[in-house]
């Protein structure tokens, strides 16, 4: 049912019953933070509300039930629900929704798709909480598009401010959603890569020496490099199996063009396509281009996060050819 709006008595009423059932919620505070670059950041500290201590808040005799949060109180309190895996619960935070008073494309669109579950603003006003059933295959943080999702191991700050129906339906009801989820993540995964991948690579920057970095040349010579320069890579190249399985002919190919491309993933994938190894359309390895894109991408990770990198020295490797082509002119 719909729940009538004129009828809350206190702020978290329309909650679902669902999630004031179980033993899941907490207190929160106001605090701040400073980042790398020295900026104050307003943060959201969660506490428990039977010893009022934010060091164990986590832990789940720390929590209590909504009727046990009415019996102390402190349901007008700042509350905060906490998600764990075995709820099936999923919690999606919408960031920077509205434009002049009206919810941004991406955020109505969102929004739509979850229609009828329960809903409510963030603190800032700026922002909506969407609480549905259902799994999603895990946490995403994609501030930069204005959205996260959690499904465990984290709290929600609730604020039980439903507004009056102008930008969602006004709901006490937690519906099982999970074909919506599934295509929320089919949409966002391509995100969810790109951003571990960016994340990953600045991490991995940062350990290798700058002159390393230097000097890449364009994935067609970068192919033809290794084919000149690795017997391994030449036979890759070529389509001659090195063990007879593909996969991990692939996962050889990869570790070896890390080498040669300085960990840049991108161009780590662009010269994997060019090769043989290359299965993308056939149907051999997995029918779905997208899939066997997201394959190709989760392999190139797992190559990033082995130790052992050694950078091929694109310097001094043109110098060579550069002495050795004024020796011919003579």
């Amino acid at each position: 049912m719909i729940y009538n709006i004129e009828n809350k008595t206190s702020k978290h009423d329309l909650v679902p019953i669902e999630m004031k059932n179980l033993s899941r919620w907490v207190g929160w505070k106001k605090g701040s933070r400073k980042d790398k670059e020295g900026n104050t950041i307003v943060t959201k500290i969660p506490f428990s509300l039977l010893d009022f201590k934010s060091n164990a808040w986590n832990q789940n005799d720390k929590w209590l039930t909504y009727k046990e949060i009415c019996e102390k109180g402190y349901q007008n309190r700042n509350l905060g629900y906490v998600l764990t895996k075995r709820d099936k619960i999923t919690a999606i935070d919408l960031d920077d929704c509205f434009i002049d008073g009206k919810l941004k494309t991406f955020a109505e669109r969102i929004v739509n798709y979850f229609q009828g579950s329960y809903m409510e603003y963030s603190q800032s006003g700026q922002g909506i909480h969407i609480f549905v059933e259902g799994n999603f295959p895990q946490n995403i943080n994609l501030q930069t598009i204005g959205i996260e999702v959690y499904g465990w191991d984290r709290y929600i700050a609730l604020t039980g401010d439903v507004g009056d129906g102008k930008h969602f339906k006004v709901s006490n009801m937690l519906y099982n959603k999970q074909n919506e989820l599934d295509g929320l993540w089919e949409e966002l995964k391509g995100f969810v890569i790109n951003t571990e991948r960016q994340s990953l690579r600045k991490e991995l920057s940062s350990t290798v020496p700058i002159t390393a970095q230097r000097n890449v040349p364009s994935a067609n010579e970068i192919l033809s490099t290794m084919e000149r320069t690795n017997e391994r890579a030449r036979n890759l190249i070529g389509g001659n199996s090195l063990i007879g399985d593909p996969s991990r002919d692939d996962f050889t190919f990869l570790l070896l063009a890390r080498n040669y491309t300085h960990q840049d993933a991108d161009l780590m994938e662009e010269i994997f396509l060019m090769t043989s190894l290359n299965r993308m359309g056939t149907g051999e390895k997995i029918k779905s281009d997208i899939k066997y894109l997201e394959y190709l991408r989760n392999t190139i990770n797992k190559v990033l996060n082995i130790p052992g990198f050694y950078p091929f020295d694109w310097s001094s490797f043109h110098k060579y050819h550069q002495r050795r082509k004024t020796y011919e002119e003579r």
